[in-house]
């Protein structure tokens, strides 16, 4: 489960976003923020945040995933990317908690919450800031 999750959270980057859809099930929601995203609304957000960061970003590196923890059949990445605005780079953490099923011979992700490691937007924001963005 663990290799599972951290291969659909490495495709959450362009060029792999159609394949990412193909891991969700039909009744998989995704939990940001306050936020519930369902169908195909939760890969465009994955789309429009990175469209957003590349329009304010020179280049963004996203690294492979991480495991925390696994507890049942929800699994903690860790996710890292580095970012640079001119010669300033940043490296950026935050956590998905993938909840995997086998459906069908198929595994399925049929839950998705992003909790934000503790700091870290702050971090970003401030980055931002230094590079005035």
């Amino acid at each position: 489960m663990k290799a599972r999750a951290v291969e659909f959270v490495d495709l959450l980057i362009p060029g792999s976003f159609l394949v990412a859809k193909s891991w969700l099930s039909a009744d998989c929601e995704y939990v940001y923020l306050d936020k519930v995203l369902k169908g195909d609304a939760i890969i465009e957000s994955f789309e429009v945040n990175h469209e957003n960061a590349a329009k304010r970003l020179d280049r963004i590196l996203y690294l492979r995933g991480e495991v925390e923890e696994v507890i049942g059949q929800s699994v903690s990445v860790l996710v890292t990317d580095q970012i640079w605005s001119g010669k300033r780079m940043h490296v950026y953490q935050d956590r998905l908690i993938v909840t995997l099923e086998e459906r069908s011979g198929k595994t399925l992700v049929t839950r998705i919450e992003n909790r934000r490691v503790e700091g870290e937007r702050e971090k970003l924001m401030k980055f931002y800031e230094a590079c005035g963005i």
